[in-house]
């Protein structure tokens, strides 16, 4: 199945009136310019400095300011925070062009601070998400009358609560993470054209109120964990958060407003084809132990943490190959076998020696060396298919200290090129088949998922 995503990257403009905190009666007319996942600028007509200044002062003017207020022509009230600025440009207008440029936005609310802790809730979505978990929420009903189709009916969130929400994982400190068949619909302009949406969403709750910086930073570890799943890069395309600041009572019942908050260190949604054959494994896959598998994902562990992050940065192809693409696989592998294979590492170790003795040839060294991790990973999957169990361990030796060390002399199984970018693939398998280890996959189960995919990461025809 190849679609392409229904999202696309839109730019929102908002003209209005800006101000500092506290300083509610110095506003300056100006438009902020927000495309998701890529850029925010403010651009102001005058500045935030005293008025007392003539403009050509204020070239020489730089500042960063913690929090901007603004309210948008349509009402909005939106905040930018850590805002960096250009020069003012002046020329022969007695006012100035100041230009901000903001770290996050928080679009619907006024907040002091972007730790301020007002948040209980988060809604995400994501454009592989729905794929990964078909939603299901809007079904077309066909009317008969007398056997006869009489009309049409589409009938929305006609599921149960209980369906609605697919799956819910309880995380430690207060926090629970759901996956929610969502629908929405939009009547268009007077009516004349409708349009229906469904998705599947990411919803992070909390128990107490909490900052941006805890959904947001749940919101990425959730990402990566669909970024193993699909082994493709994954972006939320929206992150809405939820205050019982804000909200409407409607039927007596509290309903709250969205408020979008973004930064210009999340990356923009991949605008690359779906294609669920391509997936390593989906929510239907591992529902049974899906709970299992997303605790232990967003388990504390520092020690996994770089691993997981060097796998995550090989498995979408860029464009373009160096080097430092082997070397993000390579050390996130001697960093697996040293953190959680050590001892059975060591006993490799020990066989060689005694080996070594046995037939009367120099021991080597008697630490543990990369041919050992290597020789250790490759036996832990002896039956998986994908990992070959004649990789060149010469070859990714010699070339590891090179590019690593710099040495001037050179390695004599160094290899580049098109050699390396093989050599590449074939080592970034065996970090994938660790890191599933690492998360309770048994090799049969990494056998059967890396067999059925269809993914360049494991058919390697990129």
């Amino acid at each position: 199945m190849y679609v392409l995503s229904a999202f696309f990257m839109a730019t929102y403009e908002y003209k209005g009136r800006w101000w500092l905190p506290g300083k509610e009666d110095d506003k300056v007319s100006g438009v902020l310019s927000y495309i998701p996942g890529e850029s925010i600028e403010l651009e102001l007509i005058g500045n935030f400095s005293d008025s007392n200044q003539n403009a050509i002062s204020n070239l020489f003017v730089e500042e960063r300011v913690s929090v901007i207020y603004g309210q948008a022509s349509d009402g909005s009230d939106i905040s930018l925070f850590d805002c960096g600025n250009s020069i003012h440009r002046v020329f022969k207008a007695d006012f100035s062009i100041a230009k901000y440029f903001p770290r996050y936005i928080a679009i619907g609310m006024l907040l002091p601070s972007i730790n301020e802790k007002k948040f209980f809730k988060a809604k995400i979505k994501m454009p592989e998400l729905s794929y990964w978990l078909y939603p299901k929420a809007i079904e077309r009903v066909l009317l008969t009358d007398n056997d006869r189709i009489s009309g049409i009916n589409i009938r929305m969130d006609n599921l149960p609560e209980e369906e609605r929400v697919a799956a819910k994982t309880r995380l430690g400190n207060g926090f629970s993470l759901s996956l929610t068949r969502e629908a929405n619909y939009n009547g268009g302009d007077l009516m004349f054209t409708a349009s229906f949406e469904q998705f599947t969403a990411l919803v992070i709750e909390s128990n107490k109120e909490t900052s941006f910086k805890a959904f947001y930073e749940k919101t990425v570890r959730f990402e990566r964990f669909l970024s193993l799943a699909t082994l493709r890069d994954v972006s939320s395309s929206e992150i809405l958060l939820f205050s019982k600041d804000s909200f409407k009572e409607i039927g007596g019942r509290p309903h709250y407003s969205p408020i979008r908050i973004d930064t210009v260190f999340h990356d923009s949604p991949n605008q690359k084809k779906i294609s669920t054959p391509d997936f390593l494994f989906n929510h239907e896959t591992i529902n049974k132990r899906y709970d299992d598998i997303i605790r232990k994902w967003f388990t504390r562990d520092s020690q996994f943490d770089a691993i997981r992050g060097h796998l995550l940065e090989s498995i979408d192809y860029k464009g373009h190959f160096s080097y430092i693409n082997f070397l993000v696989v390579i050390q996130a592998i001697e960093g697996y076998g040293l953190r959680y294979r050590k001892t059975d590492v060591k006993a490799v170790v020990k066989a060689r020696i005694a080996q070594a003795l046995k037939e009367g040839k120099p021991i080597g060294s008697k630490d543990i060396t990369l041919a050992d991790i290597l020789s250790t990973l490759i036996n832990d999957y002896k039956d998986v298919t994908c990992v070959n169990k004649r990789m060149n361990k010469a070859a990714i030796i010699d070339t590891r200290h090179y590019y690593s060390h710099l040495t001037e002399k050179k390695k004599k199984h160094k290899v580049d090129g098109v050699k390396l970018f093989d050599l590449t693939y074939q080592l970034r398998k065996l970090l994938l088949c660790c890191v599933l280890s690492y998360l309770g996959f048994t090799n049969s189960e990494i056998e059967q998922y890396t067999k059925d995919c269809n993914s360049a990461i494991i058919r390697g025809y990129k």
